[in-house]
């Protein structure tokens, strides 16, 4: 796996299209200490859902400052997850370019873990996601 850091001035335009190439994909989120993270790479996350479908996520300013917003789609309704304070993203690949998920480290020292439940390099899809049609 390929870890590759987004730059800050890259995150809105990286998140919009990130949302768009993914919308409805099978997504885990989970949640881990980042220095536990830095530490082992074996170390398992916090659950916080599974098998979701991706609906898209955003970077969000308010009165308590920026956070990450994650918009999953749970049976009939939507879930909202926002990491508040995000200092680091990062996408990660495998080596044929399929984006497995994303990476991002938040200043309280936790790290959002978002991974597909498949895979596919850029070119082998169509643009369109199944609930797209």
């Amino acid at each position: 796996m390929d870890r590759i850091e987004i730059e800050r001035p890259a995150w809105r335009p990286f998140l919009d299209e990130f949302s768009r190439r993914h919308h409805g994909w099978r997504v885990t989120l989970g949640v881990i200490d980042t220095e536990v993270l830095r530490r082992t790479m074996e170390a398992e996350a916090h659950l916080v859902t599974a098998d979701a479908l991706f609906e898209g996520m955003e970077l969000e300013v308010d009165a308590e400052g920026e956070q990450l917003a994650i918009v999953l789609g749970l049976e009939h309704a939507l879930s909202r997850h926002a990491l508040r304070a995000p200092r680091r993203l990062f996408v990660e690949t495998e080596a044929s370019g399929a984006e497995e998920g994303l990476r991002v480290d938040a200043m309280n020292g936790s790290t959002l873990l978002m991974r597909f439940r498949v895979t596919a390099p850029p070119e082998a899809l169509n643009g369109l996601a199944d609930t797209e049609h």
